[in-house]
């Protein structure tokens, strides 16, 4: 049957995927959605003149859309009924703190607060699009990009249903493993069986702090687990000392990783493979865990003397790295104390993010880096 992939998002991440989409076997039609018409609609004009190299003749589309919209995303559903959904759509990047001019120690107490501080720009337009998806009423596998291994979480809590998974994070981790532990044992990549509860914030505090995370690396009938120190591996890949410049331009090449996390997860579901992997929040599990990814979407696959309660803990416990304290059943954000204290500090009070709250926190958090950036540097 002819299948339909449909990205919402083409920033850093999503262009990519849409390159590696548009020279993919197995798919027949890509639809592009964003908000800005002329980039979008030109960026997915230049993927179908890439393919048309490798002599693919896929049809391509673009529509302009902002998900803030909902009514309108609903109608595109209905039209599209696509039988995947690449949703890679934030109000900001992720990066942004690091890119963007602000006084040093405004700088470095925001990054202190973790990630999850940024969620009202990285939760709203997700949360927009499950208004959207749950309106249509149609039936696709959407994979999430924006900071799933929480939002994944709390859109599930709050809808009941949600994205089937995410990519990158704990991927990102998984492949920097199984690449090392291939070169280092001298066996192929498919001869390494790694079992990995993780999380974002493990990929990104792990080699600094004490974060949680459990993981079993075998070959074979071996388990060669003790041999490695997984800090060591992801420490082996990082930039080391380089200039302010040279790591944004090294994050950027790094989307080529993510979005190439992203494609492996579309193509396991579409192409119904039944591929073991590593995903953010299957089914709305906070983190990420190792799963078969098929038709039907992410089915989860711990080894069996492994508890999914004791996992689920695992990654709650890491996320409070990123500031991230409980996901309440409605998909109210509960911050730690620590991530409270340094946001009320610099002016921005909010002990708890409810879902209806999203806008508003939004505008609070832009009001407040604009101040900071108006102090300088």
């Amino acid at each position: 049957m002819p299948k339909t992939i449909m990205i919402i998002g083409l920033g850093a991440v999503g262009e990519v995927a849409l390159q590696i989409l548009s020279r993919s076997e197995g798919i027949d039609r890509i639809v592009t959605s964003g908000r800005n018409e002329a980039l979008g609609a030109f960026k997915t004009r230049v993927a179908a003149l890439c393919a048309a190299y490798q002599t693919h003749d896929k049809r391509f589309d673009f529509y302009p859309n902002d998900l803030r919209d909902v009514d309108t995303t609903t109608r595109l559903l209905e039209d599209i009924r696509p039988d995947a959904v690449l949703l890679v759509a934030s109000l900001k990047s992720p990066n942004i703190l690091s890119a963007i001019r602000l006084p040093s120690e405004s700088r470095s107490r925001l990054l202190a607060a973790g990630f999850g501080c940024q969620l009202p720009w990285h939760l709203l337009l997700p949360y927009r699009f499950m208004q959207a998806l749950e309106k249509s009423g149609i039936d696709t596998r959407v994979i999430n990009g924006s900071f799933p291994d929480v939002t994944g979480s709390a859109l599930w809590k709050h809808f009941g249903h949600g994205p089937d998974l995410g990519m990158g994070n704990i991927d990102l981790t998984a492949v920097q493993i199984i690449r090392h532990v291939s070169q280092t044992e001298g066996v192929g990549i498919a001869d390494i069986k790694l079992s990995l509860v993780s999380s974002h914030a493990y990929l990104v505090h792990g080699i600094r702090k004490d974060v949680p995370c459990l993981a079993r690396i075998g070959v074979g009938n071996r388990d060669l687990t003790d041999r490695y120190d997984i800090r060591e591996i992801l420490r082996g890949v990082a930039l080391g000392k380089a200039s302010p410049a040279d790591r944004q331009s090294a994050q950027s090449y790094f989307n080529f990783v993510t979005a190439s996390s992203a494609v492996k997860n579309i193509m396991a579901i579409i192409m119904d493979k039944d591929e073991y992997t590593h995903v953010p929040a299957p089914n709305g599990l906070v983190g990420g865990y190792p799963v078969r990814l098929n038709a039907k979407g992410a089915q989860l696959c711990l080894p069996e003397d492994w508890d999914l309660e004791q996992a689920i803990e695992i990654n709650e416990a890491a996320e409070r790295f990123d500031g991230v304290e409980e996901i309440r059943d409605d998909g109210t954000i509960v911050y730690t104390d620590e991530t409270y204290t340094i946001m009320k500090d610099i002016g921005y009070d909010c002990k708890e993010l409810a879902l209806d709250e999203l806008e508003s926190r939004g505008r609070q958090l832009d009001a407040l880096i604009e101040g900071l950036q108006d102090k300088g540097i």
